[in-house]
């Protein structure tokens, strides 16, 4: 998810060649989760592997969190701190791109005036969304810390261990329906999209249109003019 807020601080930065920056942003993207990826998985599979843990002949779950408790803990607590600063820099970013697309006329080519007002728009669901994970993560954080304490209180594999455990699972695939929601939700093309879904499913007579609020902007005959002005000079 932290991916996300820094592939949008790339699209705000680079909004007017955005689209000549696909190899760079990917590379950008790929190192960044290698630098996150790699140190974690060695450091989790170190803890998991140095407590006594039988890889060969164990007949439980191999997933380190099933059994180590304070690896739920660590990555909640990790998500929570890693969301909250994203969710923040996403908010400021919003703001920022939601004044410069009411300006994007001043922008150098169509290329970036359609960029900024996708940016804008992804921005709008994105936030929602990672607000949401941080949310969840401290749902994670708090549940790995109610696990941790009956751990201590009743020792490993006690009657309530794994029903936490099963109750932090559902709450990440619960976190993903609210995430595909806020996609379809937060994007007016995508919404109207599901809208017309809906109604071809049950059988609706009623116009779609009427659903759709449309915003009719005052100076729809200068963005006329220029849009097409430019159209005309690119044939040149």
């Amino acid at each position: 998810m932290n991916m996300l807020a820094v592939e949008q601080h790339l699209a705000t930065v680079w909004v007017n060649d955005y689209e000549n920056k696909s190899v760079k942003v990917g590379v950008i993207l790929m190192l960044m989760v290698v630098l996150q990826s790699v140190p974690c998985g060695i450091f989790v599979n170190w803890w998991y592997l140095s407590k006594d843990f039988d890889l060969k002949n164990a007949t439980t779950s191999c997933i380190p969190i099933d059994s180590n408790w304070e690896l739920a803990l660590l990555g909640f607590s990790m998500c929570f701190v890693t969301c909250g600063l994203c969710s923040a820099w996403l908010v400021g970013l919003h703001r920022y791109n939601r004044k410069k697309t009411l300006n994007r006329l001043k922008l150098k080519s169509l290329s970036a005036r359609y960029q900024q007002t996708e940016n804008e728009i992804t921005n709008k669901s994105i936030t929602p969304s990672l607000l949401g994970y941080m949310v969840l993560s401290l749902v994670g954080l708090l549940l790995s810390a109610w696990r941790g304490k009956f751990v201590i209180d009743y020792g490993k594999n006690n009657q309530y261990d794994q029903l936490i455990t099963d109750l932090g699972y559902m709450s990440v695939d619960l976190y993903a329906i609210y995430h595909m929601f806020c996609f379809m939700y937060y994007n007016d093309s995508m919404r109207l999209t599901v809208r017309r879904d809906i109604y071809r499913l049950f059988g609706s007579n009623a116009r779609i249109h009427n659903a759709y609020q449309i915003e009719f902007n005052k100076d729809a005959a200068k963005h006329t003019d220029v849009h097409f002005g430019q159209l005309q000079d690119s044939w040149k």
